[in-house]
This record gives C-alpha cells, structure tokens and sequence, in this order.
C-alpha cells in the first residue's frame, strides 16, 4: 500500500491539499491524511513517526477526481487500507474485519492502473 500511496500524487495544483505521512514501525502501519490534527495525533499519542508530505490530492471531488477510502483494522494487527476500488472497499468491511473511516481524499485517476 505504501508503494500505491506514493504513486497517486501530483505536483501543487489549484486547490490541492497535501496528504501527510506517518508509520508505525512496532504496528508495520502507514498512516495518510489531510488533517494536520489528525497526524500529530499519530505522531504525539500513537507512536507514529512523521514522514512528511506523501503527494498532493483534493479535500473535495473536482472534475474526474475519484474518491480514495480510508480503511481501518483495529487489534493486535493495526492496519489502515487505503483504495479508489468501491468494491474492493466494501469487500475488506464484509470480509476482512476493517471499519469503515469514510473517504480520505478525491485522487486524479491514473490511466490504466
């Protein structure tokens, strides 16, 4: 997941909002979001360790922007998952044990993944 987060964002643009990194190397969690609130949480609270700004996304949908889901396993096995799939998403709440923590951020497309 990691890999595909850094992969999804885009230089500075018009109303582009940054997405903030942290891991947590005990959990083997990486953890995104827009919320500076949020990330120092992490960072403060949670024992995550900040790592910057991961891309550039949108707070809210423009033109061909899709939504990325923000996922999470609570447990001995912490994960956040993070997809544009809608059924990929509904599948890892039905099966998989993940809460639902709604959408994280809009993403421009990338033809063919």
């Amino acid at each position: 997941m990691y890999k595909a987060v850094k992969n999804i964002g885009y230089k500075a643009e018009p109303n582009a909002c940054y997405v903030y990194a942290t891991q947590s190397v005990s959990a083997c969690d990486h953890f995104y979001t827009t919320s500076l609130k949020e990330r120092d949480n992490a960072v403060a609270k949670l024992g995550y360790a900040n790592e910057g700004v991961a891309a550039y996304v949108f707070a809210s949908q423009i033109c061909d922007a899709i939504p990325l889901y923000r996922l999470y396993k609570p447990g001995s096995s912490r994960d956040h998952f993070y997809t544009t799939s809608f059924s990929e998403r509904n599948r890892a709440l039905n099966s998989h044990g993940y809460e639902d923590e709604g959408i994280a951020c809009y993403v421009l497309p990338i033809p063919g993944f």
